[in-house]
């Protein structure tokens, strides 16, 4: 046999096998966790963005119901897999009333092994806060009030969330 021959088949017996291969590529979820006392029923929404230019929409966001009780809850929420988003938005309420307050312990991002934890306060760095929430003397606890007949309380990430964000999906991540 020829070296060409030889070469030939080593490379179709090459393309054969790497082609039904599956996808070496690992591709999970990012969670998203949000301890909290919220003290009535409500629909917290949870938007993200996957291009940095991007805008929120309806699309890219997960609704969850949360029962207000007088206890500490967390809320999960599941990106689809394989979504590495760039930035993150989290409305605490729909519904308005004269008494609304939520108290968050904590925001935390996790992808694989890789933790972002924002416990004591410390995710307030990653987001501004919009005019319908303030807070007073207990700085986690965040009465939401609505400006100007409007309502719709909205922690928004900035560009320290963004950056954080970036770091915690590394560029190539492959089975182990």
């Amino acid at each position: 046999m020829s070296v060409r021959f030889c070469l030939g088949m080593l490379s179709l017996i090459f393309v054969f096998f790497s082609c039904n291969q599956p996808d070496k590529i690992i591709k999970e979820s990012l969670y998203v966790s949000i301890d909290l006392h919220i003290y009535k029923n409500d629909t917290i929404q949870l938007f993200y963005i996957d291009e940095t230019d991007n805008s929120y929409t309806e699309l890219l966001s997960i609704k969850q119901f949360v029962e207000g009780k007088d206890e500490l809850q967390t809320l999960r929420y599941k990106l689809p897999v394989g979504v590495k988003p760039k930035n993150i938005r989290i409305d605490l309420g729909e519904r308005s009333n004269y008494h609304d307050s939520i108290q968050i312990n904590n925001i935390s991002f996790s992808y694989r092994d890789l933790v972002l934890d924002g416990n004591n306060g410390k995710y307030k760095e990653w987001f501004d806060f919009n005019q319908n929430i303030y807070w007073g003397t207990d700085t986690l606890v965040y009465k939401l009030k609505a400006k100007d007949n409007f309502y719709d309380p909205q922690l928004n990430g900035n560009k320290v969330l963004n950056s954080k964000l970036v770091k915690l999906f590394p560029p190539h991540v492959y089975e182990r």
